[in-house]
């Protein structure tokens, strides 16, 4: 199994943003309803770039399986666009399903009625931490 170091840096990140918050050298605040870190040391600086990097693997690495699949001939060279779509047609149930946060409003859409139950679960968690633990905090912070 590949690790997916994309996910990998974002955890380190994170890790280390939440270190610096709680050390002293940084610290959470809330823009409107935006979490907002910022950081006066090297941990928190460290973390957020170890964030960003994190995200920019994450984005690239789709590109990077499609080239590092053609160039290495593990796909067919012959395989023809109908093929491919008779395939597909034959063998696979398109099924799709997501989550939209417009601010902190969330939009649910899937065309399975199994994948709603996961998705109001990820809701419910993603609604958990954008306010609860940003409060937490904020608590903290003027305790």
């Amino acid at each position: 199994m590949k690790i997916p170091w994309g996910i990998v840096l974002i955890a380190a990140g994170i890790v280390l943003m939440i270190f610096a918050a709680l050390s002293g050298s940084g610290g959470v605040t809330l823009v409107f309803i935006f979490p907002v870190f910022y950081a006066s040391g090297l941990t928190g600086a460290i973390g957020a770039l170890l964030l960003f990097m994190g995200f920019l693997l994450l984005f690239f690495q789709p590109f990077y399986e499609i080239i590092r699949t053609a160039s290495s001939g593990e796909g067919d060279p012959h395989y023809t666009l109908d093929e491919f779509n008779e395939n597909l047609q034959q063998n696979r149930k398109t099924e799709f399903s997501g989550i939209v946060l417009i601010g902190p409003f969330p939009i649910i859409f899937s065309n399975d009625t199994k994948h709603i139950n996961h998705l109001i679960t990820m809701v419910i968690l993603l609604m958990f931490m954008l306010f609860i633990i940003p409060l937490i905090f904020l608590i903290l912070q003027f305790w």
